[in-house]
């Protein structure tokens, strides 16, 4: 691998949803957050850099895409995960929306959330409007991508 490749890979490295989001918290030296709720492609890293901070069995809930979310319910037990659909939101997706909206109407005024949001959430979580079925959220959204 010549030096550029490895330089453009730690960099990669170095930018990725753990690392950035572990050292953000370290360096803003915040009261830990009580809860972390992370959604996106990369909301599995960036949970894992944030629960690998903050004090032991912080409870979480990742929404993230299938097939992404890596070793991370191996290593923090107390994760809550839902692997929804993406780009086109699936069943899952409104499962994700609920539970989402769940954990935040259950925090009282003492609670820190940690809300950590990237690249693909407004697929993976929703809460549809009265009257709208997901057929008809599927289909504009389709409508949309293409």
């Amino acid at each position: 691998m010549s030096i550029l490749s490895q330089l453009w890979w730690a960099g990669v490295r170095a930018a990725g949803g753990e690392p950035s989001v572990s050292r953000a918290l370290q360096e803003a030296q915040l009261s830990p957050a009580t809860e972390v709720l992370a959604v996106g492609k990369a909301a599995a890293a960036m949970c894992a850099g944030a629960l690998s901070v903050l004090p032991p069995k912080t409870p979480a809930l990742v929404v993230t895409k299938r097939d992404h979310a890596g070793q991370l319910k191996e290593q923090y037990s107390q994760v809550e995960l839902i692997e929804a659909g993406h780009p086109i939101p699936d069943v899952q997706s409104l499962l994700a929306g609920q539970r989402l909206y769940e954990r935040v109407r259950a925090c009282d005024s003492e609670s820190r959330l940690l809300m950590l949001v990237s690249g693909g959430a407004s697929a993976l979580a929703e809460r549809l409007p009265p009257g709208m079925s997901l057929l008809d959220w599927q289909r504009k959204t389709e409508a949309l991508v293409a």
